[in-house]
């Protein structure tokens, strides 16, 4: 919205409303654009010392046609891209109608359907956020513009498969860092906007079930999510609470191959040196709580209460059948003789937990905006102790065929049998002691606006 042929102009925020300071006095054509509706316009006189409050009713734009199919945008996801239109930089917002379209469970697997987003997965799942390529490590992380720290204890890449993804109200990617942003924004930027009460006309309650069933492994799995929001006191008193439960049995299988040289007749051969199939289950539980208390007691001030609690459970049981081709003697680049074969076991758990609790308030002044927060963020992981338990039967005589380095094919070539288990023996036994590790931010921030 902008007043035709002047600089005075600004965006409507999440609830609609908007607001132009400091406008001289005179006659002005005041225009609304939005994405989806006919542009809006209208003659204003303002005098001196004066504020008008005008409420701009947009109509629908539409094409008359013969025959038409017409398929509804979003509200949500209409507002999110005005947002997107207006911002003054490279941003991208999705809502949570855009979210819900698609089955992703946690965060990082919304965003990955972000241009020049990508994401790094494990087991499958999208964990890390790249913004353009960028290491997750020089990304930012935010919950409503407050940065929120890691649960992980070597890196400070924040796990977004912690948080689930229904209960954002949107995201916003910054892709370039800007002086308003932390300094550890390098690659760019990721807001996780909650929802509040004020997001809806008054009263709901939206429950989402929805499961899945992967025939391959004989394995369900489920989510469930719940939002109750209300206003109260005339809309000036708004109150959320929203829920998440997702719950997942997997499966995986992997091949990881080691390759080496060595010095056959006088010239250099690849050979490979150690080949590992692993099979992994997993269950994977992820639940999920926020809630807002809103209070408007006109439209010149604002405050809020905001809480955010999520627990991500990672547990993992890990089958590997090694074939030791290093431990042998090479005969020829693709024989091998005296090697050995390994079976390992070994059981992991993690709890993950990220949680956050921010108050403030907005001001509007006839020259000025004033905003705060206040804000404590906490995140922590908890790895149980470990087993990783090793048997083995040596004097394999093997021979292998790499000529398709990615799927070579191997074949013993005396009378030894991996799948007898009975030929194994207890080689070693590695436990490992339980870890904690956490990470605490507070925060207090106080910014000033003033249009110039």
């Amino acid at each position: 919205m902008i007043l035709a042929g002047t600089a005075y102009g600004t965006a409507s925020g999440r609830a609609g409303e908007y607001r132009i300071a400091n406008v001289p006095p005179g006659s002005y054509t005041f225009t609304v654009n939005y994405i989806g509706y006919e542009d809006y316009s209208i003659e204003i006189t303002l005098a001196e010392d004066e504020s008008i409050i005008h409420d701009a009713a947009l109509n629908v734009s539409y094409i008359t046609m013969d025959e038409i199919i017409v398929q509804g945008l979003a509200q949500g996801q209409a507002k999110a891209l005005s947002q997107q239109k207006s911002a003054v930089n490279i941003t991208n917002i999705v809502s949570s109608d855009q979210i819900e379209r698609f089955p992703d469970p946690n965060i990082a697997e919304a965003l990955q359907r972000i241009p020049a987003i990508s994401i790094q997965r494990d087991h499958g799942e999208g964990r890390y956020v790249l913004i353009r390529g960028t290491e997750a490590r020089l990304n930012s992380t935010m919950i409503n513009g407050v940065r929120i720290p890691s649960p992980e204890d070597d890196n400070r890449n924040v796990s977004l498969d912690v948080i689930p993804s229904n209960l954002m109200q949107m995201v916003e990617v910054s892709k370039a860092l800007t002086p308003d942003m932390d300094g550890d924004a390098i690659g760019g930027s990721v807001n996780l906007v909650t929802k509040n009460a004020f997001d809806y006309d008054g009263q709901i309650l939206n429950l989402n079930l929805n499961g899945g069933y992967r025939n391959l492994r004989g394995d369900a799995g489920g989510q469930a999510a719940v939002t109750y929001a209300n206003q109260f006191m005339d809309g000036k008193l708004g109150f959320l609470v929203s829920g998440s439960y997702h719950s997942a049995d997997m499966a995986t299988d992997n091949i990881e191959l080691e390759w080496d040289e060595d010095e056959f007749n006088g010239s250099d051969e690849t050979i490979l040196d150690d080949m590992q199939l692993r099979h992994y289950n997993l269950n994977r539980t992820r639940i999920g709580l926020t809630t807002s208390l809103n209070f408007k007691p006109n439209d010149q001030s604002s405050y809020y209460l905001t809480g955010l609690y999520n627990n991500y459970t990672d547990m993992e049981d890990r089958n590997r059948l090694r074939f030791r081709f290093g431990k042998g003697d090479y005969d020829s680049p693709t024989e091998v003789s005296g090697a050995r074969m390994t079976r390992d076991l070994k059981h992991r758990k993690s709890v993950s937990i990220i949680q956050h609790i921010a108050a403030g308030g907005k001001h509007l002044f006839p020259k000025f905006e004033l905003d705060y927060t206040l804000s404590t963020s906490f995140a922590d992981e908890k790895r149980d102790p470990s087993k990783d338990i090793s048997f083995v039967q040596k004097k394999y005589d093997f021979k292998y065929d790499i000529s398709d380095p990615d799927n070579p094919t191997v074949e013993v070539t005396n009378d030894l049998d991996y799948n007898d288990l009975s030929g194994f023996k207890f080689d070693d036994m590695e436990q490992k002691d339980g870890e904690y590790t956490f990470d605490r931010d507070r925060t207090f921030a106080i910014n000033l606006k003033a249009p110039l």
